[in-house]
């Protein structure tokens, strides 16, 4: 099965396809570090092959991984698949795409309509925490806003309004920041 990961991982779309599509292969299975395929296509930024795998009718893009597992537990979860006795650090596949900053497949998580914006890992961070620890502001941003969206779509228009002010701001901030120190 690790042809899977590695042509996620890899952004081989083709391979991940005739994989998912042809081979039947499980798109929710874990590695032995816990992760799925669709960790790996948005952790290495390939925005196709993460469309092609959500295109699975089987594939939950809310599932998280259970990484930090000991050998032990890897060789019981070998012959108990329907354990979840293993550590598990609930990170997501948006997540993983905010860890490292690929706004793109941010934006493509964030548009499906079944996506979890209120998944919490085990440090008790959301998506949009999770892109702040990593200095990515806007997507932290761009996630916040997307939650109050689909809490309350009446206030779209009100949203986006304010969305330009702070964007206007920040930008009349950084130009007043470079015109005092240059």
């Amino acid at each position: 099965m690790n042809g899977l990961w590695s042509a996620a991982d890899s952004g081989n779309t083709e391979r991940v396809k005739d994989l998912l599509f042809n081979q039947n292969k499980d798109g929710n299975s874990r590695n032995c570090l816990g992760c799925t395929p669709l960790l790996y296509a948005c952790g290495s930024g390939h925005l196709e092959t993460v469309k092609v795998i959500l295109d699975h009718p089987s594939v939950d893009i809310n599932r998280s991984n259970n990484d930090r597992l000991t050998s032990f537990m890897l060789a019981m979860q070998a012959t108990t698949d329907d354990l979840e006795w293993t550590r598990h650090d609930h990170w997501t596949a948006l997540m993983e795409a905010c860890n490292f900053g690929h706004r793109d497949i941010v934006e493509y998580l964030v548009s499906i309509s079944n996506i979890d914006l209120e998944a919490i890992n085990l440090r008790g961070q959301r998506a949009e925490d999770v892109a702040l620890s990593r200095g990515h502001e806007e997507i932290a941003d761009y996630i916040k806003n997307a939650r109050l969206v689909k809490e309350n779509p009446e206030e779209l228009p009100e949203i986006q309004e304010l969305e330009k002010k702070v964007s206007d701001l920040k930008t009349e901030t950084r130009q007043r920041l470079l015109q005092k120190h240059c």
